[in-house]
This record gives structure tokens, sequence and C-alpha cells, in this order.
């Protein structure tokens, strides 16, 4: 998928995906992610569970990010603890990507945010 989003075929998916392109804390390696996105007050905004591990080398640095095949240097907030805010963005998320609320089973998870960064 990275390779679509850096290519001129982006549009195929940059309505809903954006690449995330971060530094490995420990490895110093790059990494290329790809992430729903939804822009909420003018700032995009992308979620993941707080098991999967490559969120936390976002925290304290920042990124490149490809967004509709445009290369833009990022600013990275974690909000990790507070509930009401990630609700909020959860709600953006699947207003403007539907098919990320892909099932009742993941619908009821995922309305439990405290898992959420």
């Amino acid at each position: 998928m990275a390779f679509v989003l850096k290519s001129p075929l982006h549009w195929l998916v940059s309505f809903q995906l954006m690449l995330l392109v971060v530094i490995g804390r420990k490895t110093g390696r790059q990494f290329e992610i790809p992430v729903s996105f939804a822009k909420l007050d003018g700032v995009y905004v992308a979620l993941t569970l707080k098991a999967n591990q490559w969120w936390r080398n976002l925290r304290g640095s920042t990124c490149t990010a490809v967004i509709r095949g445009e290369r833009v240097a990022c600013t990275i907030d974690i909000i990790d603890s507070d509930v009401s805010s990630i609700e909020q963005n959860l709600r953006a998320l699947i207003n403007h990507n539907p098919l990320d609320a892909r099932s009742e089973e993941h619908t009821s998870e995922l309305q439990s945010p405290d898992h959420l960064v």
C-alpha cells in the first residue's frame, strides 16, 4: 500500500489513507505505515490500538506524512488518556471512512475507547 500512496495512482486510496514515515526509536530504521485518517477541525487524526507497537515511535518526534500524494512535515500529538478526545476522533474517523467500522463486533469493541491512542 505504501507504494501506491507514493505513486501517481495515490488517488485510488488517498481519500482515506495517508502514509506516515517514521524513524524507529531503537533501530533508527525508517518505517512507512499506511493509516486511515480523518480531518477534524483542520487537523489530521489517525487512531490505532494501544497494543500496536508502531505508534510509540511517534512520541516526542516529528515525522513526514504523505497525504493525497504530497509529502508534508508533521508534528505528532499522542492522545492516549483523554477518553473524550479519543472518542471524538474515533467518530470523525468512522464518519470519514465508514469502512473502518467493518462489523458489529468491531464497532462494539471500538465503543470503548480506552484501548485506543
